[in-house]
């Protein structure tokens, strides 16, 4: 599906605030609230749109903290990058991984309660991997920035 300058305005507008209305969007780009449905129903058909998330406050819901984890495999076959996909997958404690090039396999941000939940779930999931050859750590101290918004080039 090729976007055209609404559709980017609406994007832009619904990655800053997913809770507008359509009269909202509408009044904003230029185009009625029934319009607005019919693109929003096309985009998110499309898998333009793919998710509508609310983001939750670590800090409100029990002061948890997060891990970044850069893993490097011992082997790299489909079978074993597979089976490591399927389980950060299936993990909720695995907010985002990545699959990516470079001295790490796998990139993988995770959020914990505490440092005992965090030490389960690298004896249960990481330390007992004979397919893991190295992990590397690193607490995030503060967020500087976070977002998963995308120019859209306006």
């Amino acid at each position: 599906m090729k976007l055209d300058k609404i559709s980017r305005k609406m994007l832009c507008l619904l990655q800053d605030n997913n809770q507008l209305t359509s009269e909202e969007i509408g009044d904003k780009v230029g185009i009625s609230a029934s319009t607005v449905q019919r693109r929003m129903k096309k985009l998110r058909s499309a898998n333009i749109i793919e998710k509508d998330v609310s983001v939750i406050s670590m800090k409100e819901v029990g002061n948890r903290f997060m891990v970044i984890m850069e893993i490097e495999m011992e082997r790299e076959n489909p079978n074993v990058l597979r089976e490591l996909k399927t389980t950060m997958s299936k993990k909720e404690e695995v907010m985002q991984c990545y699959y990516v090039t470079g001295k790490s396999d796998f990139i993988v941000l995770m959020t914990f309660a505490d440092m005992p939940s965090f030490e389960k779930f690298c004896e249960d999931y990481i330390l007992g991997n004979k397919n893991i050859k190295k992990f590397y750590t690193s607490v995030v101290v503060s967020r500087v920035k976070f977002g998963l918004k995308i120019p859209l080039g306006e």
